[in-house]
C-alpha cells in the first residue's frame, strides 16, 4: 500500500548542461558543515546523479543550488529549460516556484514587523479595508499561519485562469465575500488566497508596490538578481518554459496568469536565488538574528500538532537537525526550498514538468543534495551515487537478478549519501511505477527486493501483497497480507484486502460484464465534490475481464485487475501513486460499496445499467 496524500494526488494527475561550477568551502559561517572532498569531482558526480533524476522522472529540466554558510558550493542544471529551442538549464534558469513564494512573502511581513509598522496581532483590514468585516477578526499572525479560516482555491477555479488583476483589491474578490471554513486561530487550513492579503499588507505598511518593496528590501540585498514577479505579457529571458506530460508525449502547458496569488504563488526565480535568500537570512542581511530563529521556529504547536509550519515555511527537528522548508507546484512546474539554519547548509530544487512526481521525491532529491554537505555526510567524491536507488535497483534488477539489485540496494543503504533517505518508499514507488505499466513480473520483484531489504516494514509487505494479487497469487498474497497486520495490527488496507481474498472463493452470483454508473465524494481543499464514475467492463475470450474507469475528475484509468465473488465485485487501476480500487457490492441492479486509494476512502452507489 503506497500511503498517498489523498485523491486529490490523482485528479493532479542525460543530457548534461553547460559545466556547473562549485567552490571548495573548508568552513562557511557555522564551521559544523564542512565540504571533505574535492569540489570538481564532486560537481560531475552530483550533476551525473541529477542526469540519471531527471531520466527517471522523464522530466524536460532539473536545476539545483547548494550553498554552506556564505558560499555556494554547486549550482547546475540537467536538460533543457526550452525543449523547442534547446537551452540548457543552469542554476540559474528561472521558473516559476509557486507556493515556495510564500516563504519571500513571509520575510517581507517579518521586516515590516522589526522595524514596528506592522504587528502580528494587528487586524487585516487595518491594511486591506477592502476585505469585509467577519464574524470574527482575523490577525496577520493567523494568515501568516494558515489559521485565519480563510478558503483555498475551489476546484478548477484556478485552471488556466486569464483574467489579470490590477492589484490586492480586485485580487481578492474571488474569496472576500465567502463564508469563513472555521473561527480565526482555531484550525489550521492551507490558504493561498490569505496570503493575498499580505500583499496588501506590505503595500499600505510600506507605502510600495507590492514588487517595489520586493526589489528594495529583499530581492536587492540578498543578491536575487532573476527573481520578480510573473507579469502577463513579460518577456522573462532567463524563464523555463513549463511542460505536462500527456500520455507518452511531453508538451507546453497553456499560458495562465498569476496576479491574483502574487504573495502566495506568483513569484519566479532560479535555485541560484532561492539559496541566496537562505544565505541571506543567516547572514543577517534581511532580518535580525533573533527574527531568522523565529521565522524557523514552529508558531502553532498547541494548535496543531506536528503541523511544523513557521512563519511562511515548514520546520521540523525529527532527525536532530533542524530543516525547514517549502515545496511549490503550478501549472508546468514543481519548487522545492530547504534551509539546515543551524548548519548554514540550504538547498533549492526546481523542475519543469507538472506534476513530475510527488512533493515526497522532489524532497528527497533536495534531502539527498542536503545530506552530502551536513555533519557526518560523505567524505569523499566517490561515495556520491551517480544513480538513483530506484534507477540503480532496476538496472541491477535487469542485468542481474533479484540477488543483484538486493546487493545494490544494501550497498546504498551503507551509503552516507542516502542518509536518512526514505528508501523504502522511492523502491515501493518505482515498484508501482512498472505495476502501473504492465510490468507486473518486475513490479513483484522490485516489491520481494524492497521486502527482504526491510523485513519489518508493513507497508512493504503490504504492496509485495498487492502485485501477488494483480499476478492472481492469492496464497502468496495472502501471506504478505498476514505479515502486514502482524507488524501494523492498524493496518486497515491488509485487514480488508485479507477479506476480499476470502470472498472471492465464493461462487459467483451475477455477470459482471456490463457498465456501471456510480457516484460517491471526495474531499478537495475541505469541501466535498461531487464524483462521477462509468466503469466499463468487458469479458474476454479468455474468460477474464479488462476494462476501464471514467470519472469527471482525473484521466481515465485502465482496470488492471478484476476480483469475483459471490454478489461482490473488485476493479482496481494503477496508478503511480498506488492503486485506485472500487468495492461493488450488487443487489439486481443496484450497486453499492466503496473506492479506496492509499489512506482516503469513502462509499458510492449506482446502478449496474447495461
Amino acid at each position: 500500500m503506497k500511503r498517498v496524500a489523498g485523491l486529490v494526488s490523482v485528479v493532479l494527475l542525460a543530457i548534461l548542461s553547460s559545466t556547473p561550477y562549485s567552490f571548495a568551502v573548508q568552513g562557511g559561517s557555522r564551521q559544523s558543515a564542512v565540504v571533505r572532498f574535492d569540489s570538481t569531482e564532486a560537481a560531475v558526480r552530483i550533476t551525473r546523479f541529477l542526469a540519471d533524476t531527471r531520466e527517471a522522472w522523464d522530466a524536460p529540466a532539473i536545476s539545483a543550488t547548494v550553498a554552506v554558510g556564505d558560499r555556494v558550493v554547486y549550482s547546475g542544471g540537467v536538460g533543457y529549460a526550452n525543449l523547442e529551442e534547446k537551452t540548457p538549464a543552469t542554476g540559474s534558469t528561472v521558473y516559476r516556484i509557486a507556493s515556495t513564494s510564500k516563504v519571500i512573502t513571509a520575510t517581507a511581513i517579518l521586516q515590516l514587523v522589526e522595524s514596528g509598522r506592522v504587528a502580528f496581532d494587528d487586524d487585516i483590514r487595518e491594511y486591506v479595508p477592502e476585505f469585509p468585516q467577519k464574524e470574527w477578526p482575523i490577525t496577520v499572525r493567523q494568515v501568516l499561519t494558515h489559521t485565519s479560516g480563510i478558503r483555498h482555491y475551489n476546484p478548477g477555479e484556478t485552471s488556466r485562469k486569464r483574467e489579470h488583476y490590477d492589484g490586492v483589491a480586485e485580487a481578492i474578490s474571488l474569496f472576500k465575500d465567502d463564508p469563513l471554513r472555521f473561527r480565526p486561530g482555531t484550525r489550521y487550513g492551507y490558504t493561498t488566497f490569505g496570503y493575498t492579503l499580505l500583499q496588501g499588507v506590505v503595500e499600505a505598511a510600506s507605502g510600495l508596490r507590492y514588487v517595489d518593496y520586493l526589489r528594495e528590501n529583499v530581492f536587492a540585498p540578498a543578491g536575487m538578481a532573476d527573481s520578480d514577479l510573473e507579469y502577463a505579457g513579460r518577456v522573462y529571458p532567463k524563464r523555463a518554459v513549463g511542460y505536462r506530460k500527456n500520455l507518452d508525449q511531453i508538451e507546453p502547458v497553456g499560458f495562465d496568469d498569476v496576479s491574483f496569488k502574487f504573495a502566495g504563488g506568483g513569484m519566479l526565480s532560479s535555485t541560484m536565488d532561492l539559496v541566496h535568500l537562505c544565505m541571506a537570512l543567516g547572514a543577517g542581511k534581511l532580518l535580525s538574528s533573533e527574527m531568522v530563529s523565529e521565522m524557523f521556529s514552529e508558531q502553532i504547536p498547541d494548535l496543531d500538532p506536528g503541523n511544523g509550519y513557521a512563519w511562511g515555511i515548514r520546520v521540523e527537528e525529527e532527525t536532530g537537525l533542524k530543516r525547514a522548508w517549502h515545496p511549490g507546484r503550478s501549472f508546468g512546474f514543481e519548487s522545492y526550498l530547504l534551509c539546515y539554519p543551524d548548519e548554514g547548509v540550504y538547498v533549492s530544487v526546481l523542475t519543469n514538468q507538472q506534476y513530475t512526481n510527488p512533493w515526497s521525491q522532489v524532497g528527497g532529491l533536495a534531502g539527498f543534495l542536503a545530506n552530502l554537505y551536513l555533519p557526518g555526510g560523505v567524505t569523499e567524491a566517490g561515495q556520491i551515487p551517480d544513480r538513483t536507488l530506484s534507477s540503480a535497483v532496476r538496472v541491477a534488477l535487469e542485468t542481474g537478478g533479484e540477488d543483484a539489485a538486493l546487493r545494490v540496494y544494501r550497498e546504498y543503504l551503507e551509503n552516507p549519501a542516502y542518509r536518512d533517505r526514505d528508501t523504502e518508499s522511492e523502491i515501493n514507488q518505482l515498484g508501482y511505477v512498472l505495476l502501473g505499466t504492465d510490468r507486473l513480473e518486475e513490479a513483484i520483484a522490485v516489491f520481494e527486493v524492497n521486502v527482504e531489504a526491510h523485513p519489518d516494514a508493513a507497508n512493504a509487505h503490504d504492496s509485495l501483497g498487492e502485485a501477488y494479487m494483480a499476478a492472481g497469487d492469492e496464497e502468496r498474497s495472502e501471506a504478505s497480507y498476514k505479515r502486514s497486520l502482524q507488524l501494523d495490527p492498524e493496518n486497515e488496507n491488509a485487514a480488508r484486502l485479507l477479506e476480499k481474498l476470502r470472498a472471492s472463493r465464493e461462487p459467483r452470483l451475477f455477470e459482471p460484464a456490463g457498465t456501471y454508473e456510480l457516484t460517491s465524494t471526495v474531499d478537495v481543499n475541505a469541501q466535498e465534490v461531487e464524483l462521477l464514475l462509468t466503469v466499463e467492463l468487458a469479458e474476454t475470450p479468455e474468460g477474464a475481464f479488462e476494462g476501464s474507469i471514467a470519472t469527471n475528475l482525473f484521466p481515465q484509468l485502465a482496470i488492471t485487475s478484476t476480483t469475483l465473488g459471490g454478489n461482490q465485485l473488485w476493479v482496481t487501476a494503477a496508478t503511480p501513486d498506488g492503486p485506485f480500487e472500487l468495492h461493488l457490492i450488487l443487489e439486481g441492479s443496484l450497486v453499492s460499496g466503496a473506492w479506496y486509494y492509499g489512506p482516503e476512502s469513502r462509499d458510492l452507489q449506482g446502478a449496474k445499467v447495461e
